[in-house]
């Protein structure tokens, strides 16, 4: 494993960072059948117009977010607002890749989002081709890994190659083989555990212990 360690920054910006570093698609996380996720995600519709006290049980809790793929982003929320009652609001586009989205809350740390193309940039550039879509379609979800080191272990122990960024040492330390510490956008160490463990000027004057 290889890890990326960033100069401490402010809590926003770690917040930030292990937000994303334990976002993982559900295609390399444990087994999610198709029929269950039909049924977790029309429950997910369904709970757009109900309370969240009212939530169906059937929703898994580390359930980010469903994406609905459309050929147009106001159809996407015309047939969104059609079959739950809820309008999604628009969320923003993706430079270079081609899309735009809009949002609708399912409830705490969930949402669905409509992702549709960019009549503004390429066509080249939507790689997942969401133009030649009939209609609005389930193309893909996402879910949180939980515990984001335990599961990173259960990876390295099956042998696979795993690109870790982390601002927390101790993680680093405990999971990676290699270690690159940036400073400033620039790579100033590059090492094995040993040697990072063992280096006082980069320990103290990049990783403040």
């Amino acid at each position: 494993m290889l890890s990326f360690l960033r100069q401490a920054g402010t809590a926003e910006c770690a917040t930030r960072w292990r937000k994303r570093a334990r976002l993982c698609y559900l295609e390399c996380m444990q087994s999610f059948s198709r029929r269950r996720f039909l049924l977790t995600a029309s429950a997910a519709l369904a709970a757009a117009r109900i309370s969240q006290a009212a939530q169906p049980d059937t929703i898994p809790k580390l359930l980010d977010h469903i994406l609905i793929g459309s050929p147009d982003l106001d159809k996407g929320i015309a047939f969104i607002e059609n079959v739950t009652g809820v309008r999604a609001a628009f969320g923003g586009v993706h430079p270079g890749a081609g899309t735009q989205n809009a949002l609708l809350s399912l409830g705490k740390n969930r949402y669905l989002e409509i992702i549709a193309p960019d009549p503004k940039q390429p066509v080249s550039a939507d790689a997942r081709d969401l133009r030649k879509l009939d209609e609005p379609v389930i193309v893909g979800w996402a879910q949180h890994p939980g515990d984001i080191e335990a599961f990173a272990q259960r990876l390295k122990g099956e042998g696979l190659a795993i690109l870790l960024v982390e601002q927390n040492l101790r993680v680093a330390l405990a999971l990676a083989d290699r270690h690159h510490v940036m400073n400033k956008g620039e790579i100033c160490f590059t090492g094995s555990t040993a040697e990072l463990e063992g280096n006082e000027f980069v320990l103290r004057n990049y990783l403040s212990v």
